[in-house]
């Protein structure tokens, strides 16, 4: 009789190899209240994180919201959040970079986290994605965001 452990541990194996190379984002899906389906993906950063993203369409805008945590005890710095549109071709159509409050997070064990939010005076079509990128400082920015050099937009996308 043939043994079936090897086959299980080599199934075990590969599906955690999988899960493993999409571990640089953070994908899920939500839809708008007129039926349109939207990815969402949050890329990887650290010491703070993007926890939670949501999408929702109010007065033929598309608010696109977010929470952010740390991996630490106590994360204190500067930075904003990059938002990027992307069309179901591939095409970027809109980005901006918004600044998330407050700026001190405490240890994500006491709840507590910062928000964000993002604007577009459009709603995408149907299959866009939506991706969110954290760029962190630990020093003071003494100026505003710089919006040319926007992280969500990767070179896929354009």
């Amino acid at each position: 009789m043939k043994s079936r452990v090897p086959w299980t541990a080599v199934t075990t194996l590969i599906l955690l190899g999988s899960g493993l190379i999409l571990a640089g984002c953070g994908y899920n899906r939500v839809q708008l209240a007129g039926g349109k389906v939207f990815s969402i993906e949050r890329v990887e950063s650290g010491p703070i994180y993007i926890s939670w993203v949501h999408a929702e369409e109010m007065n033929k805008e598309m608010i696109v919201s977010g929470l952010l945590r740390s991996h630490f005890t106590y994360t204190q710095g500067t930075g904003h959040v990059d938002v990027a549109v992307i069309g179901p071709g591939g095409e970027l159509l809109g980005q901006t970079s918004v600044h998330y409050d407050p700026k001190t997070i405490p240890t994500r064990f006491r709840g507590k986290e910062s928000h964000f939010e993002a604007r577009f005076p459009f709603i995408p079509p149907d299959g866009s994605r939506i991706r969110v990128k954290l760029h962190y400082s630990p020093v003071l920015e003494l100026k505003d965001s710089d919006s040319e050099n926007n992280g969500a937009i990767n070179q896929n996308a354009v």
